[in-house]
This record gives structure tokens, C-alpha cells and sequence, in this order.
């Protein structure tokens, strides 16, 4: 079972293996874009590799480690497996005492986060606090790869570079003080008895989120009602970033009266009831078409020339 499959990219290379993996995906885009490329895969893949089974089932309830309930997705594989061997991919580690300001350190450091890559870098807590609850019927193990800040034999490494395992019990408080990336593997060696979360209140019904996801401009219009009011009618340029300016496209402002946007950007502003227009300047390095979308329409489209 892959858990947040996204297109299911993950889950082929057990499928040459010969076995059969359920991809679960929240998006509906996703799932059925998914389950299309693992059609052409086998059209055109060699008829001797040994394939087993990829099917697509969209579901509203799985959450992703991308996500703030990174805690409750292996508490939720662990209700609806009864034979659980997860597999992680590697996935960002900081230690426990970080906290944002290290994620935007490091986001406002990558563009694809301004693409609107919606990352995370948890800390071991986070990923472990599921099988602490449930320690005695499961036996996990870590992996880490690019691992900074290790204690090994009573000796502070800086950097360990290669793929290494871990035991649980004898480093799992060692790898709390240290940041790289993180695998895991947990077999579920006796039944965990897990009552399904039940979400009490929200404030976008689930179903509502999948129908919008369908049209990017709908999407995004239909969600900017959520904004925050800290985020609407800020000063610009600001003097600081923070993890919803960087998703919008914004990183870090360097300049007092200006600030860089990569490629495409959103700010949030409510319209004053004798307001009529609004006005700014933009220029561009290397020069090319513009356009400006308010409430995700297009109201204009400018060439603009390279910037001097």
C-alpha cells in the first residue's frame, strides 16, 4: 500500500517486483493522472519484466508526512493495514529542538518550495510518536542518508554521507539531536486497535477541496477566502518572510522599496469600498510577457523589456 502515492511513481518499482500495490491518493487529479501513466507503463514497458498490480483508489481521509499531521499518518497506515511494512522514502529530519524559522531558512534557499511545493522538514518526534505509543507491537527501523550532527562511538561527526542504518532503542535519542534525511521501515508484529480519527470541526469540507483541485484557477481562488487576516493588506515590500509568502511565491526581501517574486506570485488585498484601482510597477531581468490574475482572472497581459 502506497499512502499519499501522488502519480504512484514510488510504488512501480515493487510492481516490476511482481507485487500488487493499492495507491492512495487524496487528489482525484492526481489518482486518475496516476492510474493513466501506469496504463501507458505497461503498454509500452518490455512484456519479460515480472509485473504484478497498480490500481488507483482516491482517498479524502489519507494524510501525507508533507503535512502538520505528519504524527497521525502512521497511526492511521496502522488501522487500515493488518500486515504494515512501511517503507519511507527519504524525507527531510531536524532535530527536536528546531523549529519554522529553520524551514524558511532553508525553503527560502529553494525555488521549487515558491512553486508551491507545500514541504516540510519534521523533527524526529513527529515521526516517531506513533511508534512510541505502539512499541510493543511494532518493530521499526531508521535509515538516514546526508545525516549531519552525529554521535557515533562518542565521537561528534559533522556529516555522514552514505545511506546508514540505525537501532531503534540504542540511537533513536542520538538521532533526535541531528538533522539529514530519514527512512523508515515498521512491521506491525501484533493488531493495533486504532479507532478512525473523526475530524470534529473544519473549515473546508474535504469533498469541497477535491472538486476545486480540478481547475487551478478555482482552486486558488475558492481558497484565498481563507487567507489569513495577518496576510491580507500587508505592508509591502515587508521586512520578512514567512511560510505563506514563500508558498505565494515571495522570498525573503533584500531590497527596502521592492522585492523579488520567482515566476509567479500572489498578495493578498481586500478592496476598500471607494477603491477603484490600483497601481504598482514591475520589471523583469530577463524581460517577457506579464500578467496580472485578480481573483484568478486575467485582467491584463504586458510585454515588459529586459531590465537594465
Amino acid at each position: 500500500m502506497d499512502i499519499g502515492a501522488g502519480l504512484g511513481i514510488d510504488a512501480y518499482r515493487p510492481v516490476v517486483a511482481g507485487a500488487n500495490v493499492t495507491a492512495l491518493e487524496f487528489s482525484p487529479v492526481l489518482a486518475r493522472a496516476g492510474a493513466q501513466s501506469a496504463l501507458d507503463w505497461r503498454i509500452f514497458s518490455r512484456p519479460a519484466i515480472r509485473s504484478g498490480q497498480l490500481r488507483f483508489r482516491i482517498c479524502q481521509r489519507c494524510a501525507t508526512p508533507h503535512a502538520r499531521l505528519s504524527s497521525r499518518y502512521p497511526r492511521d497506515a496502522s488501522r487500515i493495514t493488518t500486515w504494515w511494512l512501511s517503507n519511507f522514502d527519504l524525507r527531510p529530519l531536524s532535530a527536536d529542538h528546531e523549529g519554522e524559522e529553520l524551514e524558511l531558512r532553508v525553503f527560502n534557499r529553494h525555488p521549487d518550495v515558491l512553486l508551491g511545493v507545500n514541504e516540510r522538514i519534521p523533527r524526529l518526534a513527529e515521526f516517531v510518536e506513533a511508534i512510541e505509543r505502539h512499541r510493543r507491537c511494532v518493530s521499526p527501523e531508521l535509515f538516514t542518508h546526508a545525516l549531519y550532527n552525529a554521535m557515533v562511538d562518542g565521537r561528534r561527526q559533522k556529516f555522514i554521507p552514505e545511506l546508514r542504518p540505525w537501532d531503534y532503542e540504542a540511537n533513536a535519542g542520538m538521532l533526535r539531536q541531528t538533522s539529514g534525511f530519514l527512512a523508515m521501515k515498521i512491521r506491525l508484529d501484533a493488531p493495533i486497535a486504532n479507532a478512525a480519527y473523526i475530524q470534529s470541526t473544519w473549515a473546508i469540507r474535504v469533498a469541497d477541496l477535491a472538486h476545486w483541485m480540478t481547475s487551478r484557477a478555482q482552486a486558488v481562488a475558492k481558497l484565498s477566502a481563507f487567507a489569513p487576516e495577518s496576510a491580507i493588506n500587508a505592508s509591502f515590500p515587508g521586512t520578512r518572510s514567512d511560510k505563506l509568502q514563500l508558498l505565494n511565491g515571495w522570498p525573503s526581501p533584500t531590497g527596502k522599496n521592492w522585492r523579488q517574486a520567482d515566476r509567479r506570485a500572489r498578495w493578498y488585498l481586500r478592496r476598500r469600498r471607494d477603491q477603484t484601482r490600483i497601481s504598482f510597477d514591475v520589471r523583469s531581468e530577463l524581460g517577457g510577457p506579464f500578467t496580472l490574475l485578480v481573483n484568478a482572472d486575467t485582467v491584463a497581459t504586458v510585454s515588459l523589456p529586459p531590465s537594465a
